[in-house]
This record gives structure tokens, C-alpha cells and sequence, in this order.
């Protein structure tokens, strides 16, 4: 059968699904694949919540996602995400400009490690 058909097969018994089932299978063959991504994201997102709250833990170790959007929103509104960002990223590409020139890199075999 073509990759397209309608008509869906069960894998190794021959048999033809229901109806129903054959339907939901061209539905879902018919969803856009960022569908998948969003569903799967709030699906994560929404169990790590429900587990956030029902551990009962502090919120300096186990936050919420809905604290880590407020701290975020909060950070970036006062001005300090993106200097931290900022600095972070001049100092990663400081690293890898150092590290770039150092002949052999870091190989364990260069320096008889």
C-alpha cells in the first residue's frame, strides 16, 4: 500500500483498524508538526507545575514554571538579564578566542595526560 493510503493496516496481523481509529490516524497525519512541539512543551510544562506544587518544596530549589517566567519577566524589566547575558556571552567568546589559539587544543595525547 502507498505511504498516503487512507486505509491503515495493524502491524503484523493483516487487519484493517476501525473506522474510528482510521480517522484519528488521518487527523493526526493532518496536524502541523509545531502542534507536536507546542503539545509536548506544555505537557512537560504543565507536569513539572503539578509537581512543583505537590512536593511541597522551596522555591529557591524547586520553582515553579510559572516562578521562573516572573523571575525572567521581572529580570528583564529591571535591566539586569541583559547585562548579565551580556557578560556571559563576552566572556564565553573570550574563552573559545583563547582556546583557539593554543596549538593542539587540549588533547590528552599533546600534553602526555
Amino acid at each position: 500500500m502507498p505511504a498516503g493510503s487512507a486505509s491503515v493496516v495493524a502491524a503484523g496481523t493483516g487487519s484493517r483498524l476501525p473506522k474510528l481509529l482510521q480517522l484519528l490516524v488521518r487527523r493526526l497525519r493532518s496536524v502541523p508538526r509545531v502542534c507536536y512541539g507546542i503539545a509536548g512543551f506544555a505537557v512537560v510544562a504543565g507536569l513539572w507545575q503539578l509537581s512543583a506544587d505537590a512536593f511541597g518544596l522551596p522555591q529557591r530549589l524547586y520553582p515553579s514554571p510559572a516562578a521562573v517566567i516572573h523571575s525572567f519577566w521581572d529580570l528583564l524589566q529591571k535591566g539586569i538579564l541583559p547585562v548579565h547575558i551580556t557578560d556571559s556571552v563576552a566572556r564565553y567568546a573570550m574563552g573559545v578566542s583563547i582556546g583557539m589559539q593554543i596549538p593542539g587544543g587540549f588533547d590528552r595525547e599533546s600534553y602526555g595526560i
